[in-house]
């Protein structure tokens, strides 16, 4: 099972629905994901109201956990990126719409043209601490059937979690 996200940079937030919250979770459970990296609870307080082409009301933000593989092997001879994504949660079945904002957050460098999308992927001096400076590795971007968009696998976890990093921000 795979878990993917829309590149959208139309959306004013991410977001995604509830029954894709749930089909994620599941998939997630099945990749033995659940215990390491569980999606996180529902965060009431954190509940907005969005307005554009229609108004839509949220239930809450979630912390959602997102892998994706590498094309190339990154310096440090990693083969995944990992984190956390925060993400509004509205009723319905939409997927997760990836905001413009949180893309560059994540370090998604996109070639329209090619459709290709390349991931800041940070270095680490001989302590493993990170150097500032970033090198760029291509992650692979799937078409949307139907629309045109673009999405990204973000169920691509490392085998072993802790052997690759963790690329959002600190």
């Amino acid at each position: 099972p795979r878990v993917f996200a829309v590149l959208d940079e139309g959306c004013n937030a991410t977001c995604h629905g509830v029954q894709w919250a749930q089909k994620a979770a599941q998939a997630l459970k099945k990749l033995g994901v659940e215990f390491q990296f569980c999606m996180g609870t529902l965060d009431r307080t954190l509940a907005r109201r969005f307005d554009g082409i229609g108004t839509s009301h949220s239930r809450g933000a979630r912390s959602i956990p997102w892998g994706v593989e590498l094309k190339s092997t990154a310096s440090d001879g990693s083969g995944h990126a990992w984190g956390r994504i925060r993400s509004q949660e509205l009723p319905g079945t939409n997927p997760m719409l990836l905001s413009l904002k949180a893309q560059g957050s994540l370090g998604l460098i996109k070639d329209i043209s090619d459709g290709t999308c390349r991931l800041k992927y940070p270095t680490l001096d001989r302590n493993g601490d990170r150097t500032g400076e970033y090198e760029e590795i291509e992650i692979k971007l799937y078409n949307v059937a139907g629309n045109g968009l673009r999405a990204v696998c973000i169920s691509e976890f490392p085998a072993v979690f802790g052997r690759d990093k963790d690329t959002s921000d600190p």
